[in-house]
């Protein structure tokens, strides 16, 4: 059946960092981004073990729109250096290629919540549906996180999909720890986490 058209894949970003050492950010930024616009009630949203899958494989927009059965992908990239980041973000349609939105930011590191925050509110925008006021509120609340906290709270995503992705449960230990720090940091925003967030529960064949 053909996709509806409030229908979304977002794809891991992609590391253009000098050094290379940014994919903790890039995929965890990425995966944020899925879970805010999860909240979209009018939006269906792949899931993100199914839109993961295609990182690091050379398969065209079209095709992964095909086989997720969705009409739009998100990809983006970072690029940071220093406390400078610079966060591209492209809400592409299925059907022909072609852009339906795109921005670049160029902000501190202190920024990337506020972006993560814009770009799920002008996606919801360019595919005419609305966030419900609980999203918003977690929205807001998310700037009220330390960027130290957020940092290591997406260090722990981008580890516990690595372990979903390679079967290499050991990366759950360390998403564990990540998690930990971010409550540690910030316990008004991370304590009340889904026990799910914290990796150890996800065992293999789980």
């Amino acid at each position: 059946s053909s996709p509806v058209p409030e229908s979304i894949a977002v794809l891991p970003f992609l590391d253009l960092s000098e050094d290379g050492d940014q994919e903790y950010l890039s995929e965890g930024l990425a995966e944020e981004l899925l879970n805010l616009l999860a909240n979209i009630p009018e939006l269906r949203v792949a899931a993100r073990t199914s839109s993961f899958s295609f990182k690091d494989q050379n398969i065209q927009i079209p095709e992964i729109g095909r086989l997720l059965n969705v009409a739009h992908v998100l990809e983006g990239s970072i690029r940071a250096s220093g406390n400078d980041i610079r966060v591209t973000a492209q809400l592409i349609r299925v059907a022909d290629g072609f852009h339906a939105w795109s921005q670049t930011y160029d902000r501190s590191l202190d920024d990337v919540i506020r972006i993560q925050e814009d770009v799920a509110l002008q996606i919801a925008t360019a595919l005419d549906t609305t966030l419900n006021p609980e999203a918003l509120e977690d929205m807001a609340a998310a700037g009220t996180r330390s960027v130290r906290a957020y940092q290591a709270y997406i260090r722990g995503l981008s580890l516990r999909s690595r372990a979903q992705r390679t079967s290499d449960w050991s990366y759950l230990l360390e998403a564990y720890g990540q998690f930990e720090e971010a409550a540690c940091q910030e316990p008004r925003a991370y304590a009340d986490m889904d026990p799910d967030d914290f990796g150890a529960l996800i065992l293999p064949g789980g």
